[in-house]
């Protein structure tokens, strides 16, 4: 039972994150904070097409250099998946990616274990442009 309600779970989350309108993928590229503004990422396009997200500046020194999402490309059907950490860079996520607005990008990322449901885990997060006026405390 619990594997059906985690299955019917992440098929909501996709099924909701799809009828996001589809975005120019280069629209993403750029530097964004994270949702507390703790962590700064710097989104680009690699050698082989695909988006990732490289830490630029955290208030945490050890994660600057460290990826924050990676393998994030167009899925055939105009939506941007690829993986991503958590939050606190612990949990390997599958994401989806969606352009909100030209300032702001949503990563909705889910996890499942399917020999252990109770360790199913998905996470949001609304991240914003970094606008060069801005600085680092």
């Amino acid at each position: 039972m619990r594997i059906l309600m985690s299955i019917c779970i992440i098929t909501m989350i996709l099924v909701f994150s799809s009828t996001s309108e589809a975005i120019n993928p280069d629209a993403m590229v750029g530097i964004w904070w994270n949702t507390n503004k703790t962590v700064k990422i710097s989104i680009y396009k690699n050698s082989n097409g695909c988006y990732e997200g490289k830490i630029l500046w955290s208030e945490n020194l050890d994660e600057i250099g460290t990826y924050k999402m990676w393998n994030v490309a167009d899925d055939g059907n105009g939506q941007m998946k690829g993986q991503c950490f958590s939050n606190d860079n612990t949990i390997l996520l599958y994401c989806v990616v969606n352009m909100e607005s030209p300032d702001s990008l949503s990563m909705n990322g889910v996890n499942l274990e399917l020999m252990n449901p109770s360790r199913y885990v998905g996470k949001s997060e609304l991240w914003t442009r970094w606008k060069d006026t801005e600085v680092n405390d």
